[in-house]
């Protein structure tokens, strides 16, 4: 996949099992450390990826690693089942526990690296669609309507939209549908 990688481990011989493993399945890893520190300094350099860490780096913690890792990165955690309880609902932070199987390292690789490309696609389909997540074409017809309201009774843009809105509420249907209905009319 074309995530890129960062390895952090307290220990070089986990780096170095870890790099073997990603190795092995066609992933190229980055950069590896055993600091917090030299981490956050790749991920920064990187701008977005996966950060595949244990519980514990030379100078912190992950929970600490992953407050200070920028939001387009997401982490890997190998760690005891004892540390799912210090997870605290933390979206970015993805857990492989301990002991691990290469397949399962695998899958959980690929998981991460799923969500997180159907996470770009989104949000590039958002940005495409635009601010309202509307296409051009149910854009033009909400906007059609409005106009249809302001020849028909006398008002402004402003008040035909909160007017589409009150019908959209009143009828509970949403505003592209209670448009359409209305360009019926």
């Amino acid at each position: 996949m074309l995530s890129n990688i960062v390895v952090c481990f307290y220990n070089h011989k986990d780096v170095d099992v870890i790099r073997s493993l990603l190795s092995r399945n066609g992933h190229r890893v980055a950069y590896s450390c055993v600091s917090g520190a030299r981490a956050l300094e790749a991920c920064d350099r990187l701008g977005s990826g996966i950060l595949i860490c244990g519980y514990r780096m030379s100078d912190m913690i992950f929970s600490e690693l992953c407050r200070n890792m920028p939001e387009s990165f997401d982490m890997l955690l190998i760690a005891s089942p004892a540390a799912r309880n210090e997870l605290c609902g933390a979206g970015r932070i993805s857990m492989l526990e301990l002991p691990l199987r290469a397949s399962e390292f695998s899958e959980g690789l690929r998981e991460l690296e799923q969500r997180r490309e159907s996470l770009r696609r989104e949000r590039k389909k958002k940005q495409r669609l635009g601010r309202s997540g509307r296409t051009p074409e149910e854009l033009r017809l909400i906007s059609e309507a409005k106009e249809k309201l302001m020849e028909e009774k006398g008002i402004g843009e402003e008040e035909a939209h909160r007017y589409l809105q009150r019908m959209a509420m009143v009828s509970g249907t949403g505003l592209l549908e209670t448009a359409r209905k209305y360009m019926l009319l």
